[in-house]
């Protein structure tokens, strides 16, 4: 298990040695969200990140494991298959969020998980207070169809900061 410190290293870094959990995301995306994490961090003393489509939690770690961030968002329906522009459908049928929070809890200190709010909905059905505090970072990887994307931005948006940094 890694400490704060060392995972704190890794993200100034950008070493995607960061993502101690499985994530469907490439080493090139890794690398450029580790990029886009450090103008966050150093733009802001402290932030708050969401991410529609968590799947297992990979992509969460390096914020949970960051101390500059205080609220880390997962949205996702978690529908048992997920449709794709490139004409394939992702079966999920084995990723509810009890098993993504089971993986979490396994890696990582229970105070980098204290921070972490879990929606199994839409982005459109995200209550209010799910943006209590405005985000300074979104993650949009749920469903990849043009569509879906589109909706979910026009959906979170309501909860970003103005200057807000948004990933799809």
């Amino acid at each position: 298990m890694q400490t704060f410190d060392t995972a704190e290293h890794l993200i100034e870094q950008a070493n995607p040695a960061i993502y101690v959990l499985e994530t469907e995301t490439g080493m090139g995306d890794r690398r450029m969200l580790l990029a886009l994490h450090n103008i966050v961090r150093r733009c802001t003393p402290a932030y708050a990140y969401a991410e529609i489509g968590s799947y297992m939690g990979g992509s969460l770690v390096p914020h949970l494991m960051d101390r500059r961030c205080g609220l880390v968002v997962s949205i996702d329906r978690r529908p048992d298959v997920q449709p794709d522009e490139r004409g394939v459908s992702f079966d999920y049928t084995r990723s509810p969020t009890a098993a993504m929070l089971d993986r979490l809890h396994e890696n990582l200190p229970l105070s980098a998980m204290l921070k972490l709010q879990t929606h199994d909905c839409d982005a459109a059905d995200l209550p209010e207070d799910a943006g209590a505090t405005p985000f300074d970072l979104m993650f949009i990887d749920g469903e990849h169809t043009n569509r879906a994307a589109f909706s979910d931005f026009l959906s979170l948006w309501r909860f970003a900061k103005p200057d807000c940094i948004v990933v799809f």
